[in-house]
């Protein structure tokens, strides 16, 4: 064992040069790394911050892109050149015949709802009449007397106005979304009709996030006349207003305290993203502050790495201890766990050898001590209190005295049965109707010899008599009845036996006696101090120890007391083979 402390002392003094050597090696470059100029870091996080910041610009401008040719997409199905489009012009022409007009406005209404529901980035879609004020196949509720043309228009193709963004004509939201109004051409004896659609209120939600930059963010959208048409700063740059840009298509400008990162669409419009330029510096000093803490922090972790290596040796040492505490506290189950370090594990494998001795030695005195009371019970079972058979034999005597000869044979031969039973030597298994006839007997021979005026009612299920049962085990509970519970004359005691279900019958004993206080039924239980002058001298502990021993903890009866009331005592036993239960 002393050599195994001096290879630990060993390894922990190296281990902790180890780290040492390491925790300077981490250090040098820690430091060189802390020489840069601080001014230069943070002109490279500002490029590399404003870099970011227009290539993000560029994603959002492609989603805006694609978000308005989705519009117009679907509102070319709608038209002419589409099929809805074309039974919308059969729909229209005067000459159709209802019958048939019904069936295309059917079938246009299905492949609108089919168009929505396949395109979750769309909202409502309609067709609509300016010169007499008719909408027509809407997909949703829309809002009263409101004219989608005069919606500010982003930009226009040949007979198509891309608008926005503006609120939702949908009747229940005043969400901003982005529109499209197209015009149908191809028949001059209808009416002008246009396609109205716009997008989900959600489109607009994630084109435009305000916190995509690690910073806040406000927008603006420029149409292709650079007029603004959206603003998130309304009182710095007003809707309707100017903004002088170049033809680039990215750029950056320095305006009023703020930045502009402007990024100009396919159809000229621009969407400008406004940071104010001390969010820009804070979020580069964040960034410069970040790049200290990682510094900092490697050199804390450096520092760390000798305590570490010290306390890599305590935590096993630690565990050790743990180890001996749960053994002391009876805990054998714990599984091997190797410490990995060879003289540690010398150790520990001596210790769980140890333990399986200290276990095996515990297992050993559980069983004799469970044998030990599989012998007190033997014992409690043939302790016959004398003064059972000296009474009945001075009962025997008085009544040859005062009587005929035909009641002591009766009360002769009742006591015989009952010795009989009970020095029987068929075992300790015996059937259920042997042990009623037996406690019939012992109610007879009560009443003889001491000419109580009690009743006791047998309420026995016939499935029942068969069944096995311990030997004077509802002989004991029906004697606490007659001794403690009546302190005058008419009570009654019933017992009954019934199945519960299949694998188990319930035993029960009721008086209507004057009933039991807690302490009684711990006294009638466990105690050992009582004297039994009466009866066969076996008590309710006898009971208790028999069923505990025979059938488990589990199946242990219980008593339901209520003074003035009377006592129930229930035992629910399980239905077993004799040959099991013996």
């Amino acid at each position: 064992m002393v050599k195994g402390l001096a290879r630990i002392v060993r390894t922990n003094t190296l281990m902790f040069k180890l780290g040492s050597v390491m925790t300077l090696n981490l250090l040098i470059p820690i430091l060189l790394i802390g020489s840069i100029s601080y001014y230069s870091i943070y002109s490279i996080l500002q490029n590399n911050i404003e870099k970011g910041v227009q290539s993000r610009m560029k994603e959002i401008e492609h989603s805006m892109q694609s978000s308005l040719d989705n519009l117009g997409y679907a509102s070319r199905q709608l038209t002419l050149d589409g099929d809805i489009g074309k039974r919308l012009e059969q729909y229209m022409n005067p000459t159709i015949p209802n019958n048939l007009k019904s069936e295309i406005q059917s079938d246009i209404e299905s492949r609108l709802t089919l168009i929505s529901y396949a395109n979750q980035g769309l909202g409502p879609m309609y067709y609509f009449i300016p010169e007499q004020q008719m909408n027509l196949f809407q997909t949703m509720l829309l809002k009263k007397n409101v004219d989608p043309m005069e919606y500010p228009t982003l930009f226009t193709d040949p007979l198509t106005l891309y608008q926005g963004p503006h609120p939702s004509i949908y009747l229940y939201s005043d969400n901003i979304v982005f529109s499209i109004v197209q015009e149908m051409t191809g028949n001059r004896n209808l009416p002008k009709t246009y396609v109205y659609i716009e997008t989900n209120f959600k489109v607009v939600q994630d084109l435009f996030p305000k916190d995509a930059f690690g910073f806040n963010v406000n927008y603006l959208i420029l149409d292709s006349t650079n007029k603004i048409l959206y603003s998130d700063l309304k009182d710095t740059y007003p809707i309707n207003s100017e903004m002088p840009l170049s033809g680039s298509s990215s750029q950056v400008i320095n305006d009023k305290g703020k930045k502009l990162f402007v990024q100009r669409g396919e159809g000229n419009w621009s969407i400008v993203a406004v940071v104010n330029k001390r969010d820009l510096s804070d979020e580069i000093i964040s960034w410069s502050i970040r790049y200290g803490l990682i510094a900092v922090g490697s050199l804390i972790i450096c520092l760390l790495l000798a305590w570490m290596t010290w306390r890599f040796i305590n935590q096993k040492l630690s565990l050790l201890k743990e180890e001996i505490k749960q053994t002391t506290d009876l805990q054998f189950d714990r599984p091997y766990v190797p410490m990995n370090i060879i003289e540690f594990d010398e150790v520990v494998d001596r210790f769980y050898l140890m333990r399986t001795r200290i276990r095996d030695l515990i297992v050993e005195v559980e069983e004799k001590e469970k044998n030990k009371r599989k012998l007190e019970v033997q014992k409690l079972k043939y302790q016959i209190n004398p003064h059972f058979i000296h009474n009945t034999l001075n009962t025997i005597q008085w009544i040859a005295r005062m009587h005929k000869q035909e009641e002591i044979v009766n009360l002769v031969s009742i006591f015989s049965r009952i010795l009989h039973y009970n020095l029987g030597k068929e075992g300790e298994i015996v059937h259920l109707r042997e042990e009623i006839s037996a406690l019939k007997d012992y109610v007879a021979l009560q009443k003889i010899r001491y000419n109580h005026h009690f009743h006791v009612v047998f309420e026995i299920e016939p499935d029942t008599e068969e069944l096995p049962i311990i030997r004077f085990l509802i002989q004991p509970l029906v004697e606490n009845a007659m001794y403690h519970a009546f302190v005058d004359d008419n009570g009654q005691i019933t017992v009954r036996v019934f199945k519960e279900n299949e694998t188990s019958f319930m035993i029960e004993v009721e008086d209507n006696g004057q009933g039991m206080d807690p302490d009684t039924i711990q006294r009638l239980l466990y105690s050992d101090n009582e004297k039994r002058k009466s009866g066969m001298g076996i008590g309710l502990k006898f009971v208790n120890h028999m069923i505990r021993e025979y059938f488990g903890e589990e199946h242990a009866f219980e008593i339901t007391s209520e003074i003035g009331v009377g006592t129930i005592i229930r035992i629910r036993l399980p239905i077993l083979d004799k040959e099991a239960v013996q």
